[in-house]
């Protein structure tokens, strides 16, 4: 009997007699790894709202809430598709970039223009 080389399977060779234990024993590996397997990502609608970003002067900052970001946690921020031309105008001057996150928030700056109107996002929660 030999074993795969990631997980330890025991696979039966030609010359091996038939080992049930050893079917049952992989079933009980595969169980317990895929348990440990990492979540699929998920996408979550949002909006920078205007009147939340803070300052007077660039960069300008804003704390977005998100349920499950962590302070290594791993997110990509898109606009909406639904997004209008004002709004995506708003976005692209605003010259947003990460400014960190903590638990169950990401922080945004914005170097550019600070955003007068609310812009949708999306918010991809990274399951890696």
């Amino acid at each position: 009997m030999r074993t795969t080389s990631n997980y330890s399977f025991k696979v039966r060779e030609s010359a091996d007699a038939a080992d049930i234990t050893s079917a049952e024993t992989n079933w009980d590996d595969i169980d317990t790894l895929l348990e440990t397997k990492v979540e699929k990502s998920i996408t979550i609608d949002s909006n920078l709202l205007a009147a939340n970003w803070v300052g007077s002067d660039a960069p300008f900052s804003y704390s977005l809430t998100v349920s499950g970001v962590t302070t290594v946690s791993n997110q990509e921020l898109l606009p909406s598709t639904t997004i209008t031309i004002d709004e995506l105008t708003a976005f692209q001057s605003a010259n947003i970039i990460d400014g960190g996150q903590a638990t169950n928030t990401i922080i945004l700056k914005a170097f550019g223009t600070k955003p007068e109107i609310n812009i949708p996002i999306r918010i991809f929660k990274r399951g890696d």
